[in-house]
């Protein structure tokens, strides 16, 4: 078997007929009003990139996208025909299209589905897609759901950091104190000195690079019976592309070993990052409380334990 994907247009005889199968699947399944399907004649009309999959040369299912500038991708008439299905097809379209977006810069995919698509939507879940409120033109529908999936612009690339790599640490450690509000006011030069204590002592650092950039960092500590992951960072202009999350499966799968706990602490103040370690499968463990010496104002920091993967949040301790 020997599939191949290729660039299409939407009125072409052979892209033409899968549209139709497509439709015709779909007619008797949903009400009109639950069908958004495109016509292709709005494909064209949209500029829908368009691909036909072809395996040994027989027409065998499609797919395209239509881009809202760089904001995401919308997936559009994805099918597979009945006699192909079972051959992983549909997951090699998938990623196509994923890098056709890539390529474009573009680090967000989105799709309207029904909810009678049980094998569609088993796929874009195991592919990474995850359940979201309807976007776009799209309204509540008590038989359609929205999915999306970040993807990073590029491979990612991990390198154990240096001393040489201190002075560019301290600028993005210095970021992430700034973006999440902590308390602390060192300095770069201070925090450059820091890095480089810590770096000379227990912790270690793991720099992330797409394309020779570098986009994020990580720093934590190795203790007998646990991993403490002290910062991620994601720098600004790269962030919502599945960063943070692509360097947290770097780490586990291939820099810290499986047999540790891994553990990581939260500002209560930062939701956003909250929610993404829960997301990803930590559970609150432990909350921390404080009063400051004079001050009537009580914090709390929240620490979480027990991992399964990460996105472009922030740690508490800087």
């Amino acid at each position: 078997m020997t599939p191949t994907i290729t660039a299409e247009h939407p009125a072409s005889p052979e892209a033409t007929a899968l549209i139709a199968e497509l439709d015709a699947h779909l007619e008797p399944l949903y009400p009109s009003e639950s069908r958004h399907g495109f016509s292709v004649q709005k494909l064209v009309a949209d500029s829908v990139a368009f691909f036909v999959l072809r395996v040994d040369g027989a027409p065998a299912g499609c797919g395209g996208i239509k881009l809202s500038g760089t904001d995401y991708g919308e997936l559009k008439r994805m099918y597979v025909r009945p006699e192909f299905r079972g051959l992983g097809l549909g997951k090699l379209l998938l990623d196509h299209l994923a890098d056709y977006a890539r390529s474009l810069q573009v680090g967000i995919l989105r799709l309207e589905t029904g909810i009678h698509q049980h094998a569609a939507i088993a796929l874009y879940e195991r592919s990474g897609f995850r359940r979201v409120p309807p976007f776009g033109d799209y309204t509540d529908d008590p038989v359609s759901r929205c999915y999306e999936k970040r993807i990073p612009w590029a491979s990612m690339t991990y390198r154990h950091a240096t001393p040489e790599d201190c002075p560019s640490l301290a600028e993005l450690n210095h970021q992430l104190i700034r973006d999440e509000g902590h308390r602390n006011r060192m300095t770069v030069a201070e925090l450059e000195q820091r890095m480089r204590g810590w770096l000379e002592g227990e912790y270690r650092a793991v720099v992330f690079e797409t394309g020779g950039e570098v986009v994020a960092y990580a720093l934590f500590r190795e203790q007998p019976e646990e991993i403490y992951l002290r910062q991620l960072f994601v720098v600004r202009h790269r962030r919502s592309q599945g960063i943070g999350q692509r360097a947290v499966e770097i780490l586990r799968s291939q820099v810290w070993p499986k047999t540790k706990r891994l553990t990581v602490a939260v500002l209560v103040a930062n939701q956003r990052a909250v929610a993404f370690w829960r997301q990803v499968g930590y559970a609150d463990y432990i909350l921390s409380l404080e009063i400051l010496p004079d001050s009537s104002k009580r914090s709390a920091t929240l620490e979480q334990k027990n991992v399964v993967s990460a996105s472009p949040q922030l740690n508490t301790e800087h």
